[in-house]
């Protein structure tokens, strides 16, 4: 590294709030989960809906807004650590659970699971994360469609933010999704996968009609 790059110009202040924020990935000794990082994403487009309703102080549904939006940043940020912890107990379950001279116990895939003695434990366990991932999915949904209020009345100069706030909330309810009908391909679960699938879906089209929103 050149040791005569100039210095960049300060840190951002909210930069620390990230960084506490990011942390919360590495929790456990697996690092970061696909699960806790989807929640992270709905918790940071939460904070971008409040920002955006923050800047509208002419419209008379901010404060209602800046409220829904705090709901769904706690939410997220607490589904965040629970599903850290669920999916680091979930890793020890399924590499319990993979058994034979030739299977591979770097793999934690329901896919790669064989019949074990602690298959009942192990079908709570993923059944248990998959009831969180819900949840994530949920709370994105409901994030995407706050996106789209905010975006609608917002203030035409930050109206975009709510609109990224949208696309992002969607990816993690997709995200969430995906992860539920992992967790439980094994399982004739159709109710929680067919409900995630729903909500995704749902905040998909909340995405649409943000993106729709004209500046």
């Amino acid at each position: 590294m050149d040791s005569h790059v100039p210095a960049g110009p300060p840190l951002p202040p909210e930069l620390p709030s990230l960084t506490e924020l990011a942390q919360r990935l590495a929790v456990v000794p697996h690092r970061a989960s696909a699960g806790a990082t989807a929640a992270l994403v709905v918790a940071l487009a939460a904070d971008l809906v409040t920002q955006v309703a923050e800047s509208s102080p002419g419209w008379e549904g901010h404060q209602g807004a800046l409220a829904q939006a705090d709901v769904v940043r706690d939410r997220a940020v607490a589904r965040s650590c629970e599903v850290a912890v669920a999916y680091g107990l979930l890793v020890e379950a399924l590499k319990g659970a993979i058994a034979g001279p030739g299977a591979d116990r770097h793999s934690t895939s329901p896919r790669d699971i064989r019949p074990s003695l602690d298959s009942t434990t192990l079908g709570r366990e993923l059944v248990g994360a998959a009831d969180l991932l819900l949840e994530i999915a949920e709370t994105a949904c409901d994030c995407a469609a706050l996106a789209v209020v905010v975006a609608k009345a917002g203030d035409t100069v930050v109206r975009a933010d709510a609109t990224a706030a949208a696309v992002l909330a969607a990816s993690a309810a997709e995200m969430a999704a995906h992860l539920v009908d992992v967790n439980l391909v094994a399982s004739a679960q159709q109710e929680r996968t067919g409900r995630a699938r729903q909500l995704a879906d749902a905040a998909a089209e909340f995405r649409s009609v943000a993106l729709g929103v004209m500046p």
